[in-house]
C-alpha cells in the first residue's frame, strides 16, 4: 500500500511540475527578421510544451476564429452565383430562380404529398433579378445577391415550365458552375462552406412513380442530368423532342443556413516526442498578422493549454 501511494504521489508531483513548464513558455521575435513578404520569419520559443500549434494570422488560420461555424460579420454580403446556356428553343421564360424560409423541405412519402408542398410553398421569385441568357444558344453568368436571407433558415429552387409546341422541342436549360460566397466589408470573397452543387434534390412532375430521380444518361428526355464535370456540378436539362406535353420541373436545396462556415485551423508544430527551440515561417503577402501559438500539456487528470500572441508586421 505504501509502494502505490509513493507511486500515486510522484505522477501528481509530475503532473504539477508539467503545468508549471507550461507557464514557462514563451515567444519571441528573432533579432534577426527582415519582416518582407517571402522571407521566414523566426519565432524564438523557450519551454518545453507536449505540443504546440500556430495560427498564423492568415486568413483560414485565425485564432478568433477557431470556433466559428457561420459567418455572421455586420456587412457581410452573400451572393449566388452559377453559369446558364439555353439551347434548342428560345427560353420563353421557362426558368424561375426561387427562394422561399417557408418551405419545409420534400418528405420522400410520395408524389402527392411532395407535389403539393413545391406548389403551395410561398416562394419569393427572384427571376427579374437575374441577366438569364433570352434567346436561343444563349449564355450568362448570373449572380443573385441573398444577403438578407443569410442567416436564416433557406430553401433554392430552379422552376423549369415548358408548354408544348408542335415540331418545336422544348429549352433546354445547363446550369453550371454553381457556387454560394461570402463577401467581407472590406470587400475579401470566400466560398461558403458548403457543397451547394450536391444539395440539389430533383421532383418531376411528370413521373408519378419515382419523381425524385435524375436522368442518369444524357439522352433521356425531360429529366434534370446531374453529373460531375472539372470539379463542377453540370445540371443539365434534357429537353422533350417536338410534339411531346408541357412539363414542369423543381431543382430545389431543402432548407440550410446559408453562411455556414468551417472554423479556422492552426499548424501542429511540435508533438510531445519533439523538442522546437524557434520555428520558421514564410508570409507570401504584406500585411499585419496576429500570430497565436497554442501550447498544451496532457496529463492524467487533464488537458491544459495556454496561448502566446505575437503580432508580425511584413511589408
Amino acid at each position: 500500500m505504501k509502494k502505490i501511494f509513493l507511486f500515486l504521489s510522484l505522477i501528481t508531483l509530475l503532473a504539477c511540475e508539467k503545468q508549471e513548464d507550461l507557464a514557462k513558455f514563451t515567444v519571441s521575435l528573432d533579432p534577426n527578421n527582415t519582416y518582407i513578404a517571402g522571407d521566414p520569419v523566426i519565432f524564438n520559443l523557450s519551454g518545453n510544451p507536449d505540443y504546440i500549434s500556430l495560427f498564423t494570422g492568415e486568413k483560414g488560420s485565425q485564432y478568433e476564429y477557431r470556433n466559428r461555424t457561420s459567418v455572421n460579420e455586420e456587412g457581410t454580403k452573400l451572393v449566388f452565383r452559377f453559369s446558364a446556356l439555353v439551347s434548342q428553343r428560345a427560353p420563353e421564360n421557362s426558368l424561375d430562380f426561387l427562394v422561399s424560409t417557408e418551405f419545409g423541405g420534400i418528405t420522400r412519402k410520395g408524389y402527392s404529398t411532395d407535389s403539393a408542398l413545391l406548389k403551395n410553398t410561398n416562394w419569393t421569385v427572384l427571376t427579374s433579378e437575374l441577366n438569364l441568357p433570352t434567346v436561343q444558344n444563349g449564355s450568362s453568368n448570373v449572380e443573385v445577391d441573398l444577403t438578407e436571407y443569410i442567416d436564416k433558415p433557406t430553401s433554392i429552387a430552379f422552376r423549369y415550365q415548358s408548354d408544348a409546341r408542335a415540331n418545336v422541342r422544348q429549352p433546354h436549360w445547363e446550369l453550371t458552375n454553381i457556387g454560394l460566397f461570402l463577401i467581407s466589408p472590406d470587400g475579401v470573397e470566400t466560398p461558403a462552406e458548403l457543397d451547394i452543387q450536391s444539395l440539389f434534390g430533383n421532383f418531376d412532375y411528370q413521373d408519378k412513380t419515382n419523381p425524385y430521380l435524375y436522368n442518369t444518361t444524357s439522352t433521356n428526355e425531360g429529366k434534370w442530368y446531374k453529373r460531375t464535370v472539372n470539379n463542377s456540378i453540370n445540371l443539365r436539362w434534357t429537353e422533350k423532342g417536338t410534339n411531346k406535353p408541357s412539363n414542369l420541373d423543381y431543382l430545389f436545396i431543402n432548407p440550410i443556413i446559408l453562411n455556414q462556415s468551417k472554423p479556422d485551423m492552426p499548424i501542429g508544430i511540435k508533438s510531445v516526442h519533439e523538442k522546437l527551440s524557434s520555428y520558421s515561417y514564410v508570409f507570401s503577402e504584406p500585411g499585419t498578422y496576429k500570430v497565436v501559438f497554442v501550447a498544451k500539456n496532457h496529463d492524467y487528470k487533464e488537458d491544459k493549454e495556454i496561448i502566446r500572441e505575437v503580432v508580425v508586421n511584413v511589408n
